[in-house]
């Protein structure tokens, strides 16, 4: 929550915020002064989905803007809901090989072949996890929640 007032009748407030793809947000002007009829133009910085976005809040054409009179305003942003944040499941490959470690959710991560670590996002829910790796057979059942971290190494063995 802002407070905010109009100080003449071409005066604007400009408030920055980040919103996230996916999620009900509202804009709402409120404990608006008698004489303030203000308006709210939207702008996003780089035209993209998740990011930076800049309200625009000035006195409405149609409002009687008297000088003098306080012209207060506050302005609140809510979120109703949003989209779930991935998890990341992430760990070693034993022994680190050349290969992939694949789930039937989000999909891949490459294995590191020197150290053998991979890192994979996954949304909240349960999914298998297996290795496509030549000649090595991996495959397992994985739960994971919304926005948790989980180590879970890989201990292959030979087909």
């Amino acid at each position: 929550m802002q407070r905010h007032n109009f100080h003449n009748s071409d005066d604007e407030d400009w408030i920055k915020f980040y919103l996230q793809y996916g999620a009900n947000y509202s804009i709402k002007v409120y404990d608006v002064s008698s004489d303030c009829d203000p308006d709210i133009d939207l702008y996003d910085e780089n035209k993209v989905t998740d990011g930076i976005y800049y309200a625009k809040i000035y006195p409405s054409k149609e409002s009687e803007y008297k000088a003098g009179t306080p012209n207060n305003y506050k302005v609140f942003l809510s979120i109703s809901e949003g989209p779930a944040l991935p998890g990341v499941v992430y760990g070693k490959v034993i022994p680190a090989v050349k290969g992939v470690v694949k789930s039937n959710g989000m999909g891949e991560a490459l294995i590191d072949p020197v150290t053998g670590w991979y890192v994979i996002p996954h949304l909240a829910g349960s999914f298998s996890l297996w290795v496509e790796a030549t000649g090595y057979d991996y495959r397992t059942y994985i739960k994971i929640g919304e926005a948790q971290i989980i180590r879970h190494d890989i201990r292959l063995q030979m087909k």
